[in-house]
């Protein structure tokens, strides 16, 4: 399944863009959430065509 890639900068390398604590929020609760909901998506079709 997916996971969250290792950022290969941190986020105050984008401070001058955007704030560490936007930048946090967005890769650690809406990045993850998306991924959750992809794998969980994923994994109901695996079920749903019997693949496992």
């Amino acid at each position: 399944m997916y996971r969250l890639p290792v950022l290969p900068y941190s986020f105050e390398d984008l401070d001058p863009f955007i704030d560490t604590h936007t930048l946090g929020l967005h890769y650690h609760k809406h990045e993850q959430n998306y991924l959750n909901k992809l794998n969980k998506l994923l994994w109901k079709m695996i079920m749903i065509l019997d693949i496992v």
